[in-house]
């Protein structure tokens, strides 16, 4: 499928949603049959990205708190929210959903709706590069969902972090990734937070104390990544 038309189908889909769902109550969770999970996920993936959106539509609205937009990673802030390192103070709705990719926070935005935050924190993308997704592609989605949120949320401050360190052979687009997302988040303007030089070891991967696998963060990457948020966080 051409660029071109991935944005239409994209565009109409995302139209398409809000005007269904407009209004919806965060209790109400007919909208999430309508949001299917990316063709380019593998099976699991696709099961989680379901039973997660299902938790997230049930959520209540935060009014003037903090929505989070991202993948496991940001997910896995939910068993963090007891740690004296936790930087989220305020009401958060955690929309993290283990998986995805940047075209799935673009298909999910409709559940932000219900919301009216005044910070947004999105990091998204590493599983874009596991599973070979054109940086044309990612580019186009990401602008969408940038976009839209700019329209979805005008109160909201947003917040691009950037894709995190990880195996050396992905350090290459790791880093197209996030010069992509930089220029992107200037354009709509929306503050670029790069968490490269905290996280990375002197070889450029994730600094081995701040994981037990080269990718996802343990409870001391946790504990690094809240305080490069604290400057941020309201």
């Amino acid at each position: 499928m051409c660029l071109d038309t991935i944005s239409k189908v994209s565009l109409f889909g995302l139209a398409f949603f809000m005007s269904a769902c407009g209004g919806t109550e965060p209790s109400d969770t007919s909208m999430v049959s309508m949001i299917e999970p990316p063709a380019v996920l593998r099976e699991a993936g696709k099961a989680h990205f379901n039973s997660r959106l299902a938790d997230i539509a049930g959520l209540d609205p935060v009014k003037t708190g903090t929505v989070l937009i991202g993948d496991s990673i940001t997910e896995a802030w939910m068993w963090q929210r007891k740690t004296k390192t936790y930087p989220f103070l305020r009401p958060v709705a955690n929309h993290g959903v283990g998986w995805d990719v940047t075209e799935g926070a673009v298909a999910r935005l409709p559940l932000v709706e219900p919301s009216n935050p005044d910070q947004i924190f999105i990091k998204i993308g590493t599983n874009d590069i596991s599973l070979g997704v054109p940086l044309e592609e990612m580019a186009l989605h990401f602008e969408l969902l940038l976009s839209e949120l700019t329209k979805l949320e005008p109160q909201a401050k947003l917040y691009v972090q950037s894709v995190l360190p990880r195996e050396a052979d992905k350090l290459d687009r790791i880093a197209e990734v996030n010069s992509m997302q930089a220029k992107l988040a200037r354009a709509y303007n929306a503050e670029y937070i790069d968490l490269t030089s905290t996280f990375a070891q002197a070889d450029g991967t994730l600094r081995e104390e701040l994981t037990g696998d080269g990718l996802h963060l343990n409870a001391a990457g946790y504990a690094v990544w809240g305080e490069a948020l604290s400057p941020y966080v309201k």
